[in-house]
């Protein structure tokens, strides 16, 4: 279709036939139809609307990005996509295996972007979790402390990517804690530089979500519970990566639309941390250290793939060990 139309006469045609016409005059599907529109709207900061549309869409597809500053759109035709989560980072502990084996998987894969999805902080002395006298919760590291410890890891990311990588981060639960205390409290501090999370870290792209494509959906949450990644993609009708639960887990579903993905991308932290003392009581944990490798060709995700922290000096991928 680009070798069809210009990108102007694609607007054009757009914003005066519409998008049904411009799918049977090239023979793609509606959705082709929109992902370009969505890719264009990202390039030239315009919202390209269909004609007619001063009334509130019904279809979903029909929302500009333009009016969900919230949502960051990707456009990658190929390349690799890194999406880790929970990193939970936790000040005078050394870098977790989980956090060295996505410094490997940098340098291996050099991806098109790089997906922090949540949680990058702990954050516990601003927790709504009470103390517990088993947790050495005098010893919970101070928010400085964590945001500085974060901003070195952080930086090891950012030198092991390549030049032009997007680093973009859905924010988790645990990183509004951090703004949710200030604007609770002293709300007066509006504006003020620094009370924003996103202050401290210029070099990443503040989300909700993460769209890619406009076809596969990267956020911290969505769905809860055991059956999580299975509602995620039925109730959203996308691919879609969450973390959260900590479980590193992969489906396929598939339906007369074709296949969609749904994952939870695991944890970058160490399953059994002091991050993780003080609130889940020393229980047995259903969760998995590790992350996953995304390939695009032609636009399309490829089978997701799965790095798994195997120990505290070892990741297993593709079958093989990887030392970290």
């Amino acid at each position: 279709m680009r070798s069809a139309l210009s990108d102007e006469a694609f607007i054009k045609l757009f914003e005066t036939k519409g998008p049904t016409y411009i799918a049977k005059a090239v023979g793609l599907a509606r959705a082709a139809i929109y992902r370009r529109r969505n890719a264009l709207e990202v390039v030239t900061n315009h919202s390209i609307k269909p004609p007619g549309s001063s009334r509130k869409p019904r279809d979903r597809a029909d929302f500009s990005p333009a009016d969900l500053p919230h949502r960051h759109h990707l456009d990658i035709a190929n390349g690799v996509v890194i999406c880790a989560s929970d990193f939970h980072y936790w000040p005078a502990k050394k870098p977790s295996a989980g956090h060295r084996a996505v410094i490997w998987a940098c340098k291996e894969f050099g991806p098109k972007a790089f997906i922090a999805n949540g949680d990058v902080h702990d954050f516990p002395s601003i927790s709504r979790w009470s103390p517990s006298s088993w947790a050495d919760w005098e010893k919970r590291p101070s928010v400085q402390s964590e945001i500085e410890y974060s901003q070195e890891r952080l930086y090891e990311i950012e030198q092991a990517t390549p030049r032009g990588c997007k680093l973009v981060w859905p924010i988790g639960n645990h990183d509004e804690r951090f703004e949710k205390v200030i604007a609770e409290h002293v709300p007066q501090l509006a504006k003020v530089e620094g009370i924003h999370l996103k202050d401290h870290y210029p070099n990443w792209i503040p989300c909700l979500s993460a769209w890619l494509n406009g076809s596969v959906v990267y956020k911290h949450e969505y769905a809860g519970g055991i059956h999580a990644i299975y509602n995620n993609v039925m109730k959203s009708g996308m691919s879609m990566f969450t973390g959260h639960l900590h479980a590193l887990n992969l489906r396929r579903f598939s339906d007369y639309r074709g296949a969609r993905w749904g994952g939870d991308c695991g944890m970058i932290a160490d399953p059994y941390g002091p991050q993780f003392v003080h609130y889940t009581k020393d229980n047995p944990k259903d969760w998995a250290a590790g992350f996953m490798v995304h390939t695009y060709e032609d636009g399309q995700l490829r089978w997701p793939e799965i790095v798994h922290i195997v120990d505290e000096n070892h990741a297993e991928f593709r079958g093989k060990l990887i030392k970290v």
